[in-house]
């Protein structure tokens, strides 16, 4: 069945022709806002009605096209829905949504605490964003003063005075665990490695007073023995599994015990713990040997004496 359009073959039409066929169109059934041109059926008549021709065209197109009953009504949802519906909506209202910040006031025992952007536990300063920057700052000016002051005293002192000074008042406020710092950034803990070569300097170097990175990296390096080594229960989730034996014509090119090391995309302690810790222990193995039997303290002075020599 096909469908033909009927167009006028006349090549224009002045003012007067378009009134006329106006009338011929209203004449014939067709409606104004119908843009329907008018249609053949199969028997050769034609469709101009705004009836007739949404009819031929929906049984030429019965699987292309719906044509939508003008006399039918529209789906309504239940009453049910309805309720609930309004229910949801007189909740939202409630609502004040707003992007701004609001002053929070909180009750504790009785008494109303005010927000604050930085609050001091057990010594340590903690910011709204629960980082150690502020902290950081605060000890790295610290101990710029005190080395400061201890540069002036140190023409009065031999070396081996200088030395229990400098760690009586200076590295105990600079010196935390590794896994302490977890919160604190790289370029955070720079400020305090800076101050630890002022004092490399200014002081000199000693084999009892080596750099706060290096006690760091010794640090987790031990932690990274008790995970590996001694088995230690609540450390097994940083336990990492051994790399597979690589070798070239009968040698091994790589250690036993060396460790898999997992991608890392940021430098933030915490998370890039277990990549840097694997990457020193890797290395250490290239030096050091018979871990297994080795002792927590015999460990702590191989690797400090390895440090030693890589810095």
């Amino acid at each position: 069945m096909g469908l033909r359009t009927m167009e006028s073959d006349t090549p224009g039409c002045s003012g007067q022709m378009g009134t006329k066929r106006k009338v011929v169109k209203e004449q014939q059934g067709e409606s104004r806002g119908c843009k329907i041109p008018p249609l053949q059926r199969d028997d050769g008549g034609v469709a101009h009605t705004a009836k007739d021709k949404p009819y031929l065209l929906a049984r030429h197109f019965a699987f292309k096209m719906c044509v939508p009953d003008p006399d039918k009504p529209l789906p309504t949802l239940p009453q049910t829905i309805k309720n609930k519906l309004q229910q949801i909506t007189s909740e939202a209202e409630l609502l004040h949504v707003t992007r701004s910040s609001v002053p929070l006031s909180l009750d504790f025992s009785g008494k109303t605490l005010a927000p604050q952007d930085e609050v001091e536990v057990l010594g340590i300063t903690y910011d709204c964003r629960l980082t150690f920057k502020s902290h950081i700052e605060r000890l790295a000016r610290e101990a710029s003063g005190k080395l400061a002051s201890l540069r002036r005293m140190s023409w009065l002192l031999d070396n081996r005075s200088l030395e229990i000074l400098y760690k009586a008042q200076i590295r105990s406020s600079m010196e935390y665990g590794y896994l302490a710092w977890g919160g604190a950034a790289r370029k955070h803990l720079v400020l305090i490695d800076k101050r630890d070569s002022l004092r490399k300097e200014e002081l000199g170097t000693s084999h009892d007073c080596n750099l706060c990175k290096q006690r760091r990296d010794m640090e987790g390096l031990t932690v990274m023995f008790k995970v590996q080594v001694k088995r230690v229960s609540h450390l097994e989730p940083l336990r990492q599994p051994q790399r597979r034996p690589l070798w070239l014509r009968g040698l091994s090119l790589r250690h036993l015990g060396e460790l898999l090391q997992p991608r890392c995309r940021t430098w933030h302690q915490q998370r890039h713990y277990v990549n840097k810790c694997s990457s020193l222990w890797n290395a250490l193995l290239t030096s050091v040997a018979n871990l297994e039997g080795a002792t927590l303290q015999d460990f702590t002075l191989s690797v400090n004496n390895w440090l030693l020599r890589q810095g």
